[in-house]
């Protein structure tokens, strides 16, 4: 009896250790599982701290560069205000120092011109236009007219659109405002810009058109139309320019253009 009772204690704790190594394992098994779960995560989260780092990075830079980029377009744009401003001035000078034989000597030599205000390629000279340069006063407006007029006889075609443009946004009600827009279509046209030079020669022909220069912007508005392969259109702006001012001399030009063109 007590070699029965002895077996049976010693069963008890087999069985007692087995159950409890197996529970043990399956803890460890369990632990270890949590274990790679966790560095799973701590990796994924370490990427995007990375890719986060990365991508600050990134924008900082192009942060950076953009502001010195900025800073030096403020540079230059500064600089360039300066010059400018410097040959305003300057122009403005020159022009005062013009004397009135001077200004009657080039119209007598451009009406003893074969092309009779006009050069090879159909350019209306700005002292032919309309009958003589313009009229201008001798306040703010008109010192900037005339700078801007004359970098446009001298051929510096970029400063004359800028004169012109910041004669026309400050001064839109000046008695000069449409030899501002035709003198600047005449600049761009000088630049081979014929759309822009075009929309100058339509803003006079539809805001002001009972000014002189009127006759002038269909003749030239033919002229851009031609070098931008708009044929109908070309055709149009003389037809209507001799239509309208049958007996000006831009008429007579027209016709001209009109024959070389086979209409």
């Amino acid at each position: 009896m007590l070699s029965s009772l002895v077996k049976k204690i010693v069963s008890l704790g087999i069985a007692l250790g087995l159950v409890s190594g197996c529970y043990s394992t399956k803890m460890m098994d369990f632990t270890y599982e949590q274990l790679d779960t966790v560095k799973t995560n701590q990796q994924e989260l370490l990427q995007q701290v990375n890719e986060l780092s990365r991508l600050y990075e990134a924008e900082r830079e192009e942060r950076l560069r953009t502001q010195a980029e900025l800073s030096l377009a403020m540079k230059e744009l500064r600089e360039a205000l300066e010059i400018l401003s410097y040959r305003m001035d300057d122009n403005a000078q020159l022009f005062l120092s013009q004397t009135t034989a001077a200004a009657m000597a080039r119209r007598a030599s451009a009406a003893d011109s074969s092309t009779a205000g006009t050069d090879s390629v159909g350019t209306i000279l700005p002292d032919s236009a309309g009958g003589g340069p313009p009229t201008i006063s001798d306040d703010e407006a008109g010192r900037l007219f005339q700078a801007s007029y004359m970098d446009l006889t001298l051929g510096n075609y970029d400063l004359s659109v800028q004169g012109f443009k910041n004669y026309i946004v400050r001064f839109p009600d000046a008695p000069n405002a449409p030899e501002a827009h035709y003198y600047l279509g005449e600049s761009y046209y000088s630049l081979s810009r014929y759309l822009e030079a075009v929309a100058e020669y339509q803003s006079v022909i539809r805001e002001y058109p009972h000014a002189r220069l009127v006759p002038a912007c269909y003749l030239k508005s033919g002229f851009c139309y031609q070098n931008l392969e708009e044929r109908q259109l070309a055709e149009k702006a003389f037809r209507d320019l001799i239509s309208r001012y049958p007996r000006s001399e831009e008429a007579e030009q027209a016709r001209v253009a009109l024959q070389e063109q086979g209409g």
